[in-house]
Parts: C-alpha cells; structure tokens; sequence
C-alpha cells in the first residue's frame, strides 16, 4: 500500500459567556505551534537522513516528495537539525565529561579492578563483543566528516551560519545512545535516531 502522511486537524472551541460577555479560546497542544506543520516523526526521518546518512538537503526534499507526496523545505530541514541537536546536547556533554584523561595502561586498570566481570563478559555471553571496534567506528565517522567538511565549516561559519555543529552534534554521537529520542515523542509520533 502506498505510503502516506497522516494528517491531524486541531481545532480550538470559542466559547461566549451569556452572562457576562466575556470570549474563551481552547488551547492547542503544546506541540501544536503553527496553523501547519511536520510531526516529529518526518523532521526526525529528515534529520536521520541528512546527519547519519549524509543524504543532501535537496535530495531529501526529492525523497518526501517521491514517497509522500510533500515536499519540506530546506528552511524545515534545518530548522529540525538545529532543534535535534538542542535536544541532543546534553547527552552529549554528559559523554565529554567522561573524566580526567588518563593513560591507557591506567584506564585498563582501573577497569579491571572495578568491573571485572562486565570487563570479561565477552568470555560467558559470546553476542558480547571482544573489541570496542563499534566505537572507534562510530569516532572515525566523526573524524572523517570533519576533515571533509572543513570548508564548508569555515564557508558556513564566514556566513553566520550555525549548521555545521548541528551536523557533527548529531555525527559525534556514539552508538551506545543510538536510540535515544531527539525529539519529545507524544502518544502518537516518534522519533528516534
């Protein structure tokens, strides 16, 4: 069956008091902030495919179009960008703090005395992997976007623009927190990177 987008109608009741003439509005969900606008789960499908799959802002506009029928601007695009990567910040900095940098021979230490079995759960559990070769994946993706974006940093920066951040927030996160929502889901929409 073909795909569609679904649309909600929320209407706001006005009421009059007889008595005193006074007029009363219904408010919208709190989510609801424009007389039309894209669910969390196509700004959160757009964002998904323009920061982890690299996917142009123009080819992602083709895309919606192709399969939905809608085609979101650009502006929409990145607007849902920088509104991730606000809500993703602060996983993020939680991440960076991590610790005081150490050796490596002293981390591994540290490590072993105080997590011996998770640090050899490999040895009991064999789904768990020997190596950590999904984090360095996950750090060289981020290495490899800044090095081939570091004109378009020092472009968009030259501009005033703020989007280059937005994009490495999003590419920086490491894939233990690969299904954490980016945007407030209701009980309807959901959206998950």
């Amino acid at each position: 069956p073909p795909v569609k987008i679904e649309v909600t109608e929320h209407q706001a009741e006005i009421k009059t008091c007889p008595h005193c003439g006074h007029t009363n509005t219904a408010s919208f969900p709190p989510d609801v902030t424009a007389s039309v606008q894209y669910g969390n789960r196509i700004k959160a499908m757009a964002v998904y495919q323009n920061n982890y799959q690299f996917v142009p802002l123009g080819r992602i506009g083709d895309f919606f179009e192709d399969v939905f029928g809608h085609r979101p601007s650009e502006a929409i695009i990145l607007r849902a960008n920088a509104t991730g990567a606000e809500n993703i910040k602060p996983a993020n900095d939680v991440i960076k703090e991590g610790g005081v940098k150490q050796s490596p021979p002293k981390n591994l230490l540290d490590r072993l005395k105080g997590h011996k079995r998770e640090v050899l759960a490999f040895m009991y559990d064999f789904d768990v992997p020997f190596d950590n070769n999904q984090a360095e994946r996950d750090v060289r993706m981020m290495k490899l976007v800044r090095r081939i974006s570091q004109r378009l940093f020092v472009a968009c920066k030259l501009r005033g623009e703020d989007q280059f951040s937005a994009d490495l927030t999003f590419r920086a996160k490491p894939g233990a927190v690969q299904n954490r929502p980016v945007f407030q889901p209701d009980n309807s929409v959901h959206g998950w990177i």
